[in-house]
């Protein structure tokens, strides 16, 4: 999982299971200039996507070019994602 800054803004937050094909892709798409930081590395798909979209939430999907958030609440009890989302990122941010 990494953020990717442009000119020390973020600008997207997302995961891969290959991080040089996924930095070549996304430098093809932002320019050279980006810089990717990952921040998660040997977690489950599911933790991944959990903690993706947290990140996401937190910084707000209107300030990011990540066309959505990377779980659907469809597929999960809300409520139940929104409090796991909470402790994963709280954790991750040191709240």
């Amino acid at each position: 999982m990494g953020k990717i800054y442009d000119e020390g803004e973020l600008i997207y937050i997302g995961i891969t299971s290959d991080p040089k094909a996924r930095e070549r892709a996304d430098k093809r798409k932002y320019g050279q200039q980006i810089r990717i930081e990952y921040i998660v590395n040997d977690t489950s798909l599911s933790k991944a996507r959990v903690i993706e979209t947290g990140l996401i939430a937190y910084h707000g999907l209107e300030n990011l070019k990540n066309d959505r958030l990377s779980i659907s609440t469809l597929r999960y009890a809300t409520d139940r994602l929104l409090n796991k989302i909470d402790s994963e990122i709280s954790l991750l941010v040191g709240r």
